[in-house]
């Protein structure tokens, strides 16, 4: 017959709970440790003095301004539109209507 193996107590399984947990946190923070180091190469090999450089010309990629909302475009689109207008007048021999 198979003797049964001792049950832990409360207090046992909640020491190792808590070793376990503080072992996940220290191997989170040494992760988190590790890939700001990386970014930190990233913006330096990109020309960057910092990472927060980094994110903002990332965001600025996406489409997202400095203050988290959307970059307004408006006004490049304008201005690509009406080059492209001055592109064909000049290409046609026609005069640029200023109020388009």
């Amino acid at each position: 017959e198979e003797e049964a193996a001792p049950q832990k107590g409360a207090l046992e399984t909640a020491m190792e709970a808590s070793i376990a947990q503080s072992d996940a946190s220290n191997a989170l923070a040494e992760a988190a440790d590790a890939l700001a180091e990386e970014e930190q190469k990233l913006a330096e090999q990109l020309g960057m003095d910092s990472v927060e450089e980094l994110e903002q010309a990332l965001d600025a990629m996406a489409g997202i301004d400095t203050d988290g909302g959307e970059i307004d475009t408006s006004d490049v689109r304008e201005a690509r539109v009406r080059s492209a207008y001055l592109d064909w007048c000049k290409e046609y021999g026609k005069t640029a209507d200023e109020s388009r």
